[in-house]
């Protein structure tokens, strides 16, 4: 998927991504200045949605509409701002409750799932590990 640049693959460290977990004016910020249909001179015109980095968007976040808002697009029923301003109010919408949630963990709270992780993957790891020594003979059977 391109970057909110249209020209590069999407990116933190090429800083053109769009942090569904960022604050909502980011959020924002961040899909207002997307490349839109180049090809779509005046809002007048139909658009390209196949080749509009928005347009990819709206069908990676939102499968079951993404088509209504290609066809606006297609018919010059939309123009390009406004979808941008749409697109942008329903990632702010949809990832609410994971960014309130991010923002309630501490770190602690997380140094303390990550432990627990590493304590289960360490007791599952171990069984595998001694079954595949005793299956090519390094250990005798229990």
């Amino acid at each position: 998927m391109l970057g909110t640049d249209g020209k590069q693959k999407m990116s933190k460290s090429l800083g053109n991504i769009v942090g569904v977990t960022a604050e909502p004016e980011v959020i924002r910020k961040q899909v207002l200045s997307m490349v839109t249909d180049t090809k779509r001179v005046y809002k007048s015109q139909p658009g390209h949605p196949k080749s509009c980095n928005v347009d990819s968007l709206y069908k990676v976040f939102f499968p079951d509409d993404w088509e209504h808002y290609w066809e606006l697009c297609r018919k010059a029923e939309m123009g390009c701002l406004e979808k941008k301003q749409i697109l942008a109010e329903r990632i702010v919408e949809t990832f609410a409750p994971f960014r309130e949630a991010r923002a309630e963990l501490s770190d602690e709270a997380v140094k303390g799932i990550l432990a627990r992780g590493s304590e289960r993957a360490r007791e599952v790891a171990g069984g595998t590990v001694t079954e595949a020594r005793q299956a090519i003979g390094l250990l005798p059977p229990l």
